[in-house]
């Protein structure tokens, strides 16, 4: 399946859409920064699987929300 593009986001492509709706959620104010990170890592932790890098760009994104 190709990847494609979050809406709002730039230059982080959509691996799922549980990442997307923590970063929307971020994105509107919903959660914090850092609740988003808290949430990420939460699903890793309950099993969720994302490589490494996107992970990365993932915490990058939220980071740029602060």
């Amino acid at each position: 399946m190709d990847a494609c593009r979050i809406p709002g986001t730039t230059g982080l492509r959509r691996t799922s859409s549980a990442a997307y709706v923590v970063l929307s959620a971020v994105k509107r104010g919903d959660l914090s920064s850092d609740e988003g990170r808290e949430t990420i890592d939460s699903m890793i932790d309950a099993g969720w699987y994302v490589a490494p890098d996107v992970y990365t760009k993932v915490v990058r994104k939220l980071e740029s929300f602060e």
